[in-house]
């Protein structure tokens, strides 16, 4: 339950664009820290068009998830140089193959443009759907404007 004193610094975001909302939670939580600061919680993308199709590669599901990552940031007026915490979750069966690991480097190096947030990189059993490989999510902070 939430208390009185927290509720009102909390607030979701759900891009249109992915696709319908998850009943279970929101893409994005946003926590205001104070009238100038607001700290972002994205929650974990993983390669599903809004209309539910995956794709069936490492590299095109790598990107998939970067994109609905940058719409997450986008949709709550942050980039990537905002992001503090950027974590990579990768199945043991896509990381079984050579060199999935430089791919999904590759991949993530120039989006992060020089960017370095803090991260891990897990490899998991797997994830909610057997056919996803991966999945990133991200904390964010941002500075807002200044009220008035």
């Amino acid at each position: 339950m939430e208390s009185s004193s927290t509720a009102s610094l909390i607030s979701t975001i759900d891009p249109p664009s992915l696709g319908p909302p998850n009943p279970v939670y929101a893409q994005i939580t946003k926590v205001t820290l104070s009238e100038t600061v607001t700290l972002l919680t994205i929650a974990g993308q993983v390669a599903v068009t809004p209309d539910g199709n995956t794709p069936e590669t490492l590299g095109e599901q790598v990107d998939l998830c970067l994109s609905r990552l940058e719409t997450c940031l986008a949709a709550a007026d942050a980039n990537v140089h905002d992001m503090t915490r950027f974590m990579y979750y990768l199945t043991e069966k896509a990381y079984e193959h050579d060199g999935a690991l430089s791919l999904v480097v590759e991949k993530v190096t120039p989006w992060l443009e020089g960017h370095r947030p803090a991260s891990c990189f897990l490899v998991v059993k797997s994830l909610s759907k057997a056919k996803f490989m991966c999945e990133f999510e991200a904390q964010a902070v941002v500075r807002t404007a200044i009220p008035g």
